[in-house]
């Protein structure tokens, strides 16, 4: 799945109700160093059903390796019926498992 992070176009290598980790290349990686030093990122996920969702995440791990970084992210919170969308478009028929899903939020939270 693409995703956009302010402007970097980043990929998915794997997504969960919970998370996702993404895919950046190397050369891109400085772009996004200063959201990464914070903590959180914001990102749009470009569906597999032809739709976007906005969400905020954290940041749990960036990790190199050879030319890209792997950035391990968890949802804090979607933009309107975003993480419902996700959840049809990439997950339908996923077992939840865990603690509840993301809050829905107002577009100001994202």
């Amino acid at each position: 799945m693409r995703v956009d992070a302010g402007g970097v176009g980043l990929t998915t290598t794997n997504v969960s109700l919970r998370g996702m980790q993404l895919s950046c290349p190397g050369l891109l990686f400085g772009l996004l160093q200063p959201a990464l030093d914070r903590g959180t990122v914001e990102l749009t996920l470009f569906l597999p059903d032809n739709t976007a969702a906005r969400t905020a995440c954290a940041v749990a791990y960036v990790s190199h390796y050879g030319y890209e970084y792997l950035i391990g992210v968890s949802f804090l919170a979607f933009e309107d019926d975003g993480y419902e969308r996700f959840r049809r478009a990439c997950l339908e028929g996923a077992e939840e498992q865990g603690p509840a899903a993301p809050a829905e939020t107002s577009a100001a939270a994202v």
